[in-house]
């Protein structure tokens, strides 16, 4: 973001992490789950995080709409009778204090005490923003500590020791000041053995001063520019505040020079309906309809269901260049451990594998149908990892075990087992392959035609793969 010297500007400056600061356009944000708390003016999510960041727009910090971005200067105080300005006048009273509520005042280390601020001994009360040419600052105080007498250094302006009467009421003292540029002033109590009270400040200066003042975004301190439309371009007037960068406004174009598409990206609510209505097997080949007031709460075989899915045979035609076997019996999920295959041997007809092709053994059938299994299932013999994912379910290569298949030209073959079983055989073909030190045996090329997997040693198969 432009304040975390990192922004979203694909083809500009500011895109990823390290880089000087970019300009994020945003466009149809919204919150799913939760209420969305912009649109009912508040800052704080329904799940009670608080949002700091401001656009354009909004300022969700606090809540707030922004209108369009302006200043203006105004001439603060009021003109004396002599000429000179008084720039503010601050109080406290029983029923009002504006030394707290002006912004201009920094409270230190004063107490408010009902009508009044007490200033501990030897403490600073007060910082004041100052305009320059301010000529004076007039303070009404009095000695904190009861039943004192005599005079002593107390009040203290930017340094400037003014003797206070310690037995006097509240008493308005003028101390002169001499200020070339806008600065900030100390008033401190600078007596070791009483405390000061005050009640007034007033600020008294050659001229006014001369402020501007502003409404709105500020286009150089937001977060993110917000859009009405994803043509909508970001104004060159935004610029990110770390890194001075424009945004390129390549999003408002189709092909490489924009976006890299050709057609335009679906617009987001379009994009949710979407999904809902076609994830998953859209225009299947077959459906069944459950019933919610039976099949909810029901655990027993949905006889009709089983007996549909038995009777299925596909009408798929390729996965991924495999032809897809004409014959099958749906899957029938495993209870655990070691489980018989149900599939048996179908004399391998009717599948020629004719590009590259994976198959495993999750759900303990064969992912892939080009492939016909006869032996046990198990899932407590350890793992096996390719290309970064694990495998869990494997085939047991006991004597009975047959893993046949047929490829339509020669491919490189290759058998992960259990990352344990280095060193040990397996037969394809009839002829012996040797595991490596990750369990992997290999056949570089394995010729056209039909093959057989069966057993060497007493090991596990949880991988399969033919490439060209």
């Amino acid at each position: 973001m432009m304040s975390s010297k990192q922004g979203t500007d694909a083809r500009g400056s500011g895109t990823f992490s390290g880089e000087k600061g970019g300009v994020i356009k945003s466009w149809n944000n919204f919150y799913t789950g939760n209420k969305n708390w912009a649109s009912e003016g508040g800052s704080t999510s329904a799940s009670g995080r608080k949002l700091n960041f401001i656009t354009n727009k909004y300022d969700y910090t606090n809540g707030t709409e922004l209108g369009e971005y302006r200043e203006w200067t105004e001439t603060i105080g009021t003109q004396n009778t002599d000429g000179t300005w008084t720039i503010y006048d601050s109080e406290v009273t029983d029923t009002e204090d504006t030394i707290a509520t002006n912004s201009l005042i920094a409270i230190e280390d004063a107490a408010k005490k009902g009508s009044y601020y007490q200033v501990s001994k030897s403490k600073t009360a007060f910082y004041i923003d100052v305009p320059a040419n301010v000529q004076k600052v007039v303070v009404k105080a009095k000695c904190g500590s009861s039943g004192k007498s005599g005079t002593a250094d107390m009040l203290s302006v930017n340094g400037t020791k003014v003797k206070m009467d310690l037995a006097a009421d509240y008493t308005v003292y003028t101390v002169d000041v001499s200020v070339t540029s806008a600065s900030t002033i100390e008033i401190a109590n600078a007596n070791s053995s009483n405390s000061m009270n005050i009640k007034e400040i007033k600020i008294i200066a050659a001229t006014g001063w001369e402020t501007t003042l502003s409404e709105g975004a500020d286009l150089k301190n937001i977060d993110a520019y917000e859009v009405d439309s994803r043509s909508e371009q970001v104004p060159a007037a935004v610029i990110a505040k770390s890194g001075g960068t424009l945004y390129s406004n390549f999003d408002v174009a189709l092909g490489d020079s924009g976006m890299g598409i050709s057609i335009a990206p679906t617009a987001p609510l379009l994009a949710k309906t979407n999904v809902m209505a076609y994830a998953g097997r859209h225009a299947s080949d077959y459906a069944f309809t459950f019933s919610n007031a039976t099949d909810d709460e029901s655990y027993a075989l949905n006889e009709t269901l089983n007996t549909e899915l038995k009777a299925y045979k596909t009408s798929m035609t390729k996965i991924q260049g495999t032809a897809a076997s004409s014959s099958g019996t749906g899957d029938t999920p495993s209870t655990g451990g070691d489980t018989p295959s149900t599939g048996g041997d179908n004399g391998n007809t009717g599948t020629e594998i004719s590009a590259s092709v994976e198959c495993v053994f999750t759900g303990k059938v064969p992912s892939n149908s080009a492939f016909t299994v006869t032996g046990n299932y198990s899932d407590s013999k350890g793992t096996a990892t390719v290309n970064g994912t694990a495998y869990s379910i494997c085939v047991k290569m006991e004597k009975a075990t047959s893993i046949k298949f047929t490829t339509s030209e020669a491919m490189k073959l290759t058998l992960a087992f259990a990352s344990t079983e280095s060193g040990k055989k397996v037969k394809i073909d009839g002829t012996d392959y040797t595991t490596d030190s990750s369990g992997v045996a290999t056949v570089a090329s394995l010729s056209a035609g039909s093959h057989e997997i069966t057993k060497g040693d007493s090991i596990n198969l949880f991988y399969i793969g033919l490439s060209k």
